[in-house]
């Protein structure tokens, strides 16, 4: 058994998947009582399944001190650990990076074909997400989970906890975060969910793009996206 799929074999637990989806729910480290509560377990068996799913490298575990008295409080965080199990094995990374490198390195025209292509497939992913779900936020919130952004609401904005793009985005970052925020504001304008709109951010981990309610205000600097036009 490859290493990958031994990790993947670890969440088919049902208790630790809730564990595990419990920690990337929080948007940030939390510790053992506040993942137990929120995935219905004890705290006991949640540390059980916290440790395992840190030794298998998917979550990074820390010592915080809350108080100016007793021991640190152990918090768990989301690692960057990527997983790809095929069956036969398949190179799709390896030609999107091939893709990826010719329109970094061909013309702008050929470049800025990109954004309207991702805008168009977001349009066409959310149109066909509306006709599953009434509610258009609820279409939105689906469609983001199950391409693997982990929407995290708060307030009038809906922060994106992963990218599901990073390995690309890290040797060709202006051309995937330019496309990413094309595609998802294809997505919102087809679902028209309460008027939100995808803001590019600066910022470490996570996505290149926050949603938000216009005039909704963030801590988070709004700035251009990179032109590839």
């Amino acid at each position: 058994m490859s290493d990958d799929l031994a990790v993947v074999a670890l969440l088919t637990e049902p208790a630790r998947k809730r564990v595990f989806d419990a920690v990337l729910a929080a948007g940030g480290a939390a510790d053992r009582d506040g993942i137990a509560a929120a995935a219905g377990v004890s705290r006991k068996l949640a540390a059980f399944h916290l440790d395992r799913l840190a030794e298998a490298g998917l979550l990074a575990a820390t010592y915080r001190r809350t108080g100016t008295a007793g021991r640190p409080r152990k918090f768990y965080s989301p690692t960057d650990r990527e997983l790809a199990v095929s069956i036969p094995r398949r190179e799709y990374e390896l030609m999107a990076e091939l893709f990826a490198e010719a329109l970094d390195t061909g013309k702008g025209r050929s470049r800025g074909q990109v954004s309207r292509v991702a805008a168009a497939v977001g349009a066409r992913m959310a149109k066909a997400e509306i006709h599953k779900r009434p509610s258009s936020n609820r279409a939105l919130l689906a469609l983001l989970a199950r391409h693997g952004y982990q929407p995290v609401t708060r307030g009038g904005e809906i922060q994106l906890s992963n990218c599901p793009f990073h390995a690309l985005s890290a040797t060709h970052r202006q051309l995937t975060c330019t496309a990413n925020h094309a595609l998802l504001t294809g997505m919102l304008g087809e679902l028209g969910a309460q008027g939100y709109e995808a803001v590019s951010v600066p910022k470490n981990g996570g996505c290149c793009v926050l949603i938000r309610r216009p005039g909704y205000r963030s801590p988070d600097r709004r700035w251009r996206p990179p032109s590839v036009a």
